[in-house]
């Protein structure tokens, strides 16, 4: 199948000024039969908030995540199921844009090119309710 995913990273190290990075991404997506395992891959772009309030755009050009139901509830048959899931992803890609300081007076604000490669791992647990 065909699946979207959005996800806010937030950055905890006092290393990094900046606090957060959305990522949205589109993928191809294998399910197992029992539904119990899926793994996907796919494409998408991101942006990074930066310390000054701007944000930079970049693109994931490889994305791979599974996720493995650890518990199911089924209330009733054909009715809402709740799962609890495990899941894992890895995004590759770059930042290619610009931003400016904020302006002083009357002087053109100055502009900082940003041209990087990056990657983010992200794991954890997480719920979800659908219809069967």
């Amino acid at each position: 199948g065909i699946a979207a995913t959005l996800e806010a990273v937030g950055r905890l190290t006092p290393v990094y000024e900046d606090a957060e990075e959305l990522k949205v991404d589109v993928m191809a997506r294998w399910t197992r039969r029992d539904g119990r395992a899926r793994i996907g891959a796919g494409l998408g772009v991101r942006s990074m908030a930066l310390e000054n309030g701007g944000r930079v755009r970049g693109y994931d050009l490889v994305r791979v995540d599974t996720t493995m139901v650890l518990a199911r509830w089924e209330l009733a048959p054909g009715a809402l199921q709740i799962q609890i899931e495990g899941y894992l992803g890895w995004t590759f890609g770059v930042y290619d844009d610009s931003y400016a300081d904020a302006r002083v007076g009357d002087m053109e604000p100055s502009r900082h090119a940003v041209k990087a490669m990056t990657t983010t791992y992200v794991g954890g647990l997480r719920s979800t309710i659908r219809w069967r």
